[in-house]
C-alpha cells in the first residue's frame, strides 16, 4: 500500500499527530486516494470506499471509541452491539415530527434569553455556541416535564470535555497501560447515567400528556415498554454525542456571515419576512438560511476526521485489510476536494439552491452515513436554524477576521479563541424582529 516509509514500528504516526491535517493533504497529493499511515493505519481519501466502510459498520467495520483499546475493548464493542444498535433503533422512533415542534416552542424562548444576556459582552464563541445547542439538546430530550434541565446540561459538558481530553491524550493508542484521563471521563459518565435514571424514574411515576412533550416521553410511552436501562442509554446517546458538534457549526456560520454583511442582510431579511408557522420547523420555510448552514457544514464539518476498525479481514477496493486495521477518512478534506466539488475554496451556498446536486455522489458527510450515522442529523439542522435566527434576526456581528481564526483540528474542527461579540440593532430592525417573534409565540410584542 502507498505511503510515505516513516519509522519503524510507528511509521508516519508522529509527523501525523504533529500536523494531522496537512499531513493528510501532503500525502494524498504524492501518494493518491489511500495512504499508509502506519503498521496498523490507513487514511482513505476516495468518497466511494469511505461509503462503503460507513455502510458496512457494524459488519465489516467497527465504530471505535477512546475509552477501550487494543484487541480485548474491540471484542467488547462487538459483544455489545447488538444492544447498542437496538437503543439507536429506539432512538429514531423517538426522533419524531410532534417532539420536535414541541421543542421548538420551548428552546426559542430559552435561546432569547441566552443571547440576550450575552448581546454587547465580548465572549469566546466557541464556548458559548456550544454552551447554547448543549442545553438545546437537553431540553429536547427531557425538557418537557419539571426535570432540572440546566443541570443536566451541565453535567454533559462536563462528559464531553472529558471526553476530548481521552482523545486529545492519545490513551486509547496503547494496548496496554492505565488511561487516567479515560478513567476520570468514565466517572464523570457513571454520575451522569445515575442522574438521567433518577430522572426516568421520578417521569415514570408521574402522569404525563397524551402528546410526548420530548424524548423521554416518547420513550417512557413505547408500546414495548422499555426498561430504564435502554431509556437511559437512547436519553444519554442523544445529549452527549449532540454536545459539541452544533455548537462548532454555529460557531463557524456566524465567522462566516460576519465577513460577509450583504449575505447577512439576505439571511435577517429571510427570517423576517418569513415567520415560521406552528406546524413547521425553523429552516424548512428559509432556503437562504439553510444553504448557508450546508456550506458551513461542507467547509467546516465538525467532526472534521472520522475512523473506522476493521472487524473482520475484508478487501476495501483493492486492498486486503486485517482484523485491527484502523480506516481513518477526512469530510473536511472531501469536501473541499476540487475532483468532487466545483470552486472548493468559495464559500458559496448558492450552489445548494441549484436543482442539481453540487458535488459527486458520496462526497457530503457531515454526519457520516450508514447504520452508525450521527443521532443529531436530523436534530442539529433545526436547533442550528433557531439559534441562527434568534442571534442574526436582531443583532449585528462583530468577530475576528476568519483568516485570523486558527481551527483546532482535535476531535472538533473549532475555532481556538474567537471572541466577538453580537449587538442588539437600533430601531426598526430590533422593533420589527421582535415583532416577528411575539407572532411566533402567540405573544404580544410589548406584553410579558
Amino acid at each position: 500500500m502507498p505511503g510515505p516509509k516513516g519509522l519503524p514500528y510507528v511509521g508516519s504516526a508522529l509527523d501525523y499527530e504533529d500536523d494531522p491535517l496537512g499531513w493528510m493533504i501532503r500525502t494524498r497529493t504524492e501518494y493518491g486516494d489511500v495512504v499508509r499511515l502506519d503498521p496498523e493505519s490507513i487514511v482513505v481519501h476516495d468518497p466511494r470506499l469511505v461509503h462503503h466502510v460507513l455502510v458496512e459498520t457494524n459488519a465489516d467495520f467497527i465504530l471505535d471509541n477512546s475509552f477501550v483499546g487494543g484487541r480485548r475493548g474491540r471484542q467488547e464493542l462487538l459483544d455489545g452491539l447488538p444492544e447498542w444498535m437496538t437503543v439507536r433503533r429506539y432512538l429514531n422512533r423517538g426522533l419524531v415530527r410532534p417532539v420536535l415542534l414541541a421543542h421548538v416552542g420551548r428552546i426559542e424562548q430559552r435561546m432569547r434569553r441566552t443571547v440576550d444576556a450575552l448581546a454587547g459582552r465580548d465572549a469566546d464563541l466557541f464556548d458559548e455556541a456550544q454552551r447554547m445547542l448543549g442545553a438545546a439538546t437537553a431540553d429536547y430530550c427531557i425538557g418537557g416535564g419539571d426535570d432540572d434541565v440546566d443541570a443536566v446540561a451541565r453535567a454533559v459538558e462536563e462528559v464531553f470535555w472529558a471526553s476530548l481530553d481521552v482523545t486529545d491524550s492519545k490513551e486509547s493508542r496503547l494496548p496496554i497501560g492505565p488511561r487516567p484521563v479515560a478513567r476520570r471521563a468514565r466517572a464523570l459518565n457513571t454520575n451522569l447515567v445515575e442522574t438521567l435514571t433518577d430522572l426516568v424514574r421520578r417521569r415514570r411515576a408521574e402522569s404525563r400528556p397524551e402528546q410526548p412533550r420530548d424524548v423521554l416521553d416518547g420513550l417512557l410511552d413505547h408500546p414495548l415498554n422499555l426498561p430504564d436501562r435502554e431509556v437511559v442509554g437512547v436519553v444519554r446517546l442523544l445529549i452527549v454525542t449532540s454536545h459539541g458538534p452544533a455548537g462548532a457549526a454555529l460557531s463557524w456560520c456566524l465567522l462566516r456571515l460576519a465577513e460577509q454583511p450583504a449575505l447577512l442582510r439576505a439571511v435577517r431579511d429571510e427570517i423576517i419576512t418569513t415567520p415560521v408557522h406552528p406546524d413547521r420547523l425553523p429552516g424548512e420555510d428559509w432556503p437562504l438560511t439553510s444553504a448557508v448552514l450546508k456550506e458551513t457544514l461542507r467547509m467546516h464539518p465538525p467532526n472534521w476526521a472520522m475512523g473506522r476498525t476493521v472487524a473482520v479481514p475484508t478487501l476495501l477496493g483493492p486492498y486486503r485489510l486485517p482484523a485491527g486495521e484502523r480506516v481513518l477518512f477526512s469530510p473536511y478534506l472531501i469536501h473541499r476536494d476540487p475532483r468532487h466539488w466545483t470552486d472548493p475554496e468559495i464559500f458559496h451556498p448558492e450552489r445548494w439552491l441549484a436543482a442539481t446536486r453540487p458535488h459527486s455522489e458520496h462526497a457530503y458527510l457531515p454526519f457520516g452515513a450508514g447504520t452508525r450515522v450521527c443521532p443529531g442529523a436530523r436534530l442539529g439542522p433545526v436547533q442550528l436554524a433557531i439559534a441562527l435566527a434568534t442571534i442574526v434576526r436582531d443583532h449585528s456581528l462583530s468577530f475576528p477576521p476568519l483568516d485570523t481564526v486558527q481551527p483546532a483540528t482535535s476531535t472538533l474542527l473549532v475555532p481556538v479563541h474567537a471572541v466577538g461579540r453580537w449587538s442588539r440593532l437600533p430601531g426598526a430592525a430590533a422593533e420589527r424582529a421582535a415583532t416577528v417573534t411575539a407572532e411566533r409565540s402567540g405573544r404580544s410584542p410589548t406584553g410579558p
